[in-house]
């Protein structure tokens, strides 16, 4: 009987093969394009998913208005993270980055290596998973480095191994590593192969101190209980204070053409689908 059922069914296609080669084509092509979607999805939905908290990580974000277009950089002066932490309750860590892309050598090999310069608060904020040493000894020297086990298979063959080992950026300082951590995932908002501390970048740069000069990254993390509102309020007296020549340009109006205006934003991941700084406009007043 199966076998009549089948014998029918190819004679009825062999007769309308036209017909049948549009509808099985169409079949298939719509499975492909729905297979991709819930793959899309699934990637988006689970982005950034190696932060536990993901939801109280929070990027800080510059509004820069000139000639009345507004464009978003994730760039904020140097000393944003320590007054935020001191002056707004609800504000749990701080941390700042740099992002850089250094030439890193170890016996004969050289090899560009894309990486961060960041305060030892990073390092808890997006709780990385230490393959070897921890994180709370990674930052005790200067010349420390943390790689992810790409790297130190890379310059050193196992994580084991490149503990301890030095690796001499640029041809010119060495920098001694202190922690190997897992390789991110594809879908991660921050994922340097790297990280030095944030004292190195930030030696003699005199412009880290100033209020109107966006040069780093700010990260925060919120307490369980915070109220993102109520820091947003708090941060906008924050910044009005710190930056008060800046204070008008935080309305809404466009500038006068020919000047700029600056405002500020708190973006995280309470939806899953969006990037960690790409999200909630929280903070109007002073990222990357």
């Amino acid at each position: 009987m199966i076998r009549n059922f089948i014998r029918t069914t190819l004679r009825h296609l062999w007769k309308n093969k036209t017909y049948s080669v549009l509808n099985i084509s169409g079949l298939a092509i719509g499975i492909i394009c729905a297979g991709f979607i819930f793959l899309w999805m699934e990637d988006e939905l689970q982005f950034d998913s190696s932060i536990p908290h993901r939801d109280r990580v929070y990027s800080i974000q510059t509004n820069q208005t000139y000639q009345g277009k507004t464009r978003s950089f994730r760039s904020s002066p140097g000393n944003l993270a320590a007054a935020m932490k001191a002056e707004i309750p609800g504000v749990e860590k701080t941390g700042r980055s740099n992002r850089g892309f250094s030439l890193f050598s170890a016996g004969d090999k050289d090899i560009y290596e894309a990486g961060v310069y960041a305060d030892s608060s990073i390092l808890a904020i997006f709780r990385f998973p230490f393959l070897q040493g921890g994180a709370e000894e990674a930052f005790r020297q200067r010349n420390s480095i943390v790689i992810t086990e790409k790297m130190a298979k890379r310059f050193f063959g196992t994580p084991a191994e490149a503990m301890g080992k030095t690796l001499m950026q640029e041809h010119k300082e060495n920098f001694t590593v202190t922690g190997v951590i897992a390789d991110f995932p594809r879908n991660s908002t921050y994922r340097p192969d790297w990280l030095i501390p944030y004292q190195v970048y930030a030696q003699d740069k005199f412009y880290l101190t100033i209020w109107g000069a966006n040069a780093v990254d700010t990260y925060v993390e919120l307490a369980d209980n915070a109220n993102p509102g109520d820091i947003n309020k708090n941060y906008t007296t924050l910044s009005m204070r710190k930056r008060p020549r800046q204070a008008p340009n935080l309305s809404s109006s466009p500038p006068t053409t020919g000047t700029c205006g600056r405002s500020s934003k708190m973006g995280n991941r309470p939806a899953a689908a969006l990037p960690m700084y790409a999200c909630s406009a929280l903070l109007p007043g002073s990222c990357c």
